[in-house]
């Protein structure tokens, strides 16, 4: 993986009774609301102020793999980096990780910019680059290693 020059920004998640499946574990596709939750929880905390109704992001591409099944009552932390800017897209990392440093799972999202006026994809705000480099400040961290455990930065 690449070393992104971003910090690492880390989100707790809470396991709901409803995320597990019959064999008594969060079902993998929940591992895919986990990552929108702490996505949804950086543009909120972040973005929000400096996004419009002129450019929204979409998902184009989500990826997982799962390490180890996850059971009710686990406390888990979502860390994401952005690793790469393109013109239109931004591709972001992520590590499911426990408090303990046990990995979960890691996952990778390609958001691309998108105009729904035009309906259309459009080259990424001139705000982005400096709001993902302020919200990893604000929250620091180091950047997720996907071959190895990765306990959550403290905030």
């Amino acid at each position: 993986m690449a070393v992104s020059r971003y910090p690492a920004v880390t989100v707790p998640i809470s396991i709901r009774f409803s995320d597990l499946d019959a064999y008594g574990h969060v079902n993998n596709s929940v591992f895919f609301t986990y990552l929108e939750e702490a996505r949804i929880e950086l543009i909120r905390e972040h973005f929000r102020v400096e996004m419009s109704e002129e450019t929204v992001f979409l998902v184009a591409r989500a990826a997982c793999a799962y390490k180890l099944p996850v059971e009710y009552g686990t406390e888990l932390f979502v860390t994401m980096t952005v690793r790469e800017m393109r013109r239109a897209s931004f591709v972001i990392d992520y590590v499911i990780a426990d408090s303990g440093g046990a990995t979960y799972a890691t996952a990778e999202t390609t958001l691309v910019a998108f105009d729904p006026v035009s309906r259309s994809v459009t080259s990424l705000p001139s705000w982005l680059d400096s709001a993902v480099a302020a919200a990893a400040e604000k929250w620091g961290g180091e950047a997720p290693d996907h071959d190895s455990a990765h306990p959550p930065p403290s905030r």
